[in-house]
């Protein structure tokens, strides 16, 4: 996960157009990730924030294990300034993501 953040890091011009994301892991049966992975992918995406700062991320994390870990992630990476949510469903983050995106976009100017 930390190899293809930084990857991403690396095509750095297409990431202002982006307004919003959703990670969908309702198809995940078996996350296999510590504490400290889930660190470094909130570090990477710090040093990414200022290249996108009105991002809305969305993470739809069905079971408890991956709900659980996607929360530990959202609190790791607020100091990206992202405005982040972890639902339960696809549905869920979508209509967040409507409302959200914009209302960032706005807040930060």
């Amino acid at each position: 996960m930390t190899a293809a953040t930084e990857a991403d890091y690396e095509r750095r011009d297409a990431w202002p157009k982006v307004e919003y994301f959703i990670s969908d892991l309702a198809g995940v049966t078996d996350l296999q990730v510590s504490v400290e992975e889930i660190r470094k992918l909130s570090i990477a995406e710090v040093r990414t924030a200022p290249l996108i700062p009105h991002l809305a991320m969305a993470v739809v994390a069905p079971s408890d294990f991956i709900f659980g870990m996607a929360r530990m992630w959202q609190v790791f990476a607020r100091e990206t300034g992202w405005n982040l949510g972890v639902f339960r469903s696809r549905s869920e983050a979508e209509a967040w993501v409507r409302t959200s995106a914009g209302k960032q976009k706005e807040t930060q100017g």
